[in-house]
């Protein structure tokens, strides 16, 4: 590593994917590029130094997009006293974003800024880029040519869009469990309604109580609140494992009902999701129950 005197590095919080548009440094140099795709999550977005026996401070900015075409722009500077100086912008606004937040020292000559992009409404069906689309159909084996007839010379695309096509239901919850098409936010938005609706219609509620129902939704809202922690989380977990281990000989679908239980106690809100979804459904690699895909996308719709 260099030793030069002063180090800016930038990471991005993020719940929507975004791409590199431009940057400039004012003064200094990049030692990791801004550039490429920013996934959503947690992600790297750029590294700045100052110049071997510089006598001037550092500082830049570099901007990405998402696909429904607002700009973000990242700033920063650290002046040689290090008294540091992060603020972020938006332009060309055209979702329900909060304005990026940066968290960083006020001092120091090696520091961390992390901005955070959120957006304002509890449910948030993103703005997905068709080529992003492209990408991930050909990793999944997703024909192709569904995929160029669902983005049909469209610059942006969203979870709406897919489930108002003329696709069969198994294309349309494709997407709907797809990491491009509904933030982490929404997806654990969703995990509970379907929670909710399964149990409501077809669980035993000897087996699935309506206090247990009751004890995995405020802990799903608990964790994702920070009010508990993953401890408390895992416990309701290992309640629930025991009653699928007791229910496993069973041939009716309560097993499949405890197992979306069990996903409201998953740490991740996308991971809930997809659990949730596969086990209302069924096994994923066998036929499909479209009517129960039918509730999937019902449960969706009901949010949009």
């Amino acid at each position: 590593m260099t030793s030069s005197r002063c180090r800016v590095t930038a990471h991005l919080n993020t719940v929507v994917a975004l791409v590199y548009t431009s940057c400039k440094i004012d003064s200094g140099k990049w030692n990791h590029l801004p550039g490429g795709v920013v996934n959503v999550g947690s992600n790297d977005i750029f590294q700045a130094l100052d110049h071997d026996g510089a006598t001037e401070w550092i500082g830049g900015r570099a901007s990405y997009q998402a696909a429904d075409g607002t700009q973000f722009t990242f700033d920063f500077k650290d002046n040689l006293s290090h008294q540091n100086r992060c603020t972020s912008s938006m332009t060309n606004v055209h979702g329900p974003w909060y304005l990026p937040q940066p968290d960083f020292p006020k001092g120091g000559k090696s520091w961390n800024v992390t901005y955070h992009i959120s957006q304002r409404e509890a449910f948030f069906d993103a703005p997905v880029f068709p080529e992003h689309v492209v990408e991930a159909a050909k990793c999944a084996e997703y024909p192709e040519e569904r995929v160029r007839d669902l983005i049909a010379g469209r610059s942006v695309l969203y979870l709406k869009d897919a489930l108002e096509a003329q696709m069969p239901l198994r294309a349309k919850l494709w997407c709907a469990v797809h990491q491009l098409f509904l933030n982490p936010p929404s997806k654990a938005l969703l995990t509970r309604d379907l929670v909710q609706f399964a149990v409501k219609g077809h669980a035993n509620t000897s087996l699935v109580p309506e206090a247990l129902l009751d004890d995995a939704l405020d802990n799903h809202e608990g964790f994702r609140k920070g009010e508990i922690g993953s401890l408390k989380l895992a416990g309701l977990r290992e309640r629930i494992d025991g009653l699928i281990g007791e229910e496993s000989g069973s041939d009716n679908r309560d097993v499949e009902i405890l197992s979306m239980l069990s996903a409201l106690t998953e740490r991740q809100g996308e991971v809930g999701w997809e659990h949730a979804v596969h086990s209302y459904i069924g096994d994923v690699e066998t036929e499909l129950d479209e009517e129960r895909i039918g509730d999937v996308l019902n449960v969706i719709e009901a949010r949009l």
